[in-house]
Order: structure tokens, then sequence, then C-alpha cells
């Protein structure tokens, strides 16, 4: 009964878009992938994988998104996350889109 609730919880959390223990996995290896590029830039994204030690084609889809974002670019040939800090601001009261 207890596995039910719980796996019924988390398809809910999905569904509404709450972070669910998976999710927060996943940040926590693209936090760990970022701070890795912010380190020690990587030619490639198969460097990367080689010095992370990490499946490629998770590392790929991670960077592909971060870059889609702009939290990893590419200069000089090089994978970079050149900046010290990441900050988020949400508006609450923006107008309705």
């Amino acid at each position: 009964m207890t596995k039910k609730i719980i796996v019924g919880a988390r398809r809910a959390m999905r569904r509404n878009g709450y972070p669910t223990p998976g999710t927060l996995r996943k940040a926590e290896k693209r936090y760990e992938r970022l701070r890795h590029l912010h380190r020690h830039p990587a030619p490639s994204i198969r460097a990367l994988v080689r010095d992370l030690g990490r499946d490629f084609r998770r590392v790929r889809k991670d960077v592909t998104l971060l870059s889609a974002i702009g939290l990893i670019e590419k200069e000089d040939g090089e994978l970079r996350a050149d900046y010290t800090e990441i900050r988020a601001s949400i508006l609450l009261d923006a107008p309705a889109a």
C-alpha cells in the first residue's frame, strides 16, 4: 500500500513540475559538469566524458541542454562555463503571456 502511494506521489510531482528525487539527481550531475567546465575547459564532449568518467549519451544530452540555455559556451574550440555564479530570478507579478 505504501509503495503505491509513493509511486502515485512521484507521478503527481512530475506531472505538476515539482522536483522529484530523480530530477534532483540529474540537476546534481549537471552542476558537476558545469563546475568541471568552469575549472577545466574541454576541447570536446568526448574529452569531457573521459574527464568525468560518465556515459557519452548522457553527457552529450546535458551539454546540449546547458548550451541551449546559455550556461555552456563553445569558445576557441573549447567547451566553457566562464562564470563564478548563477542566479535565478522569478517574477511572480509578471504579465500573462
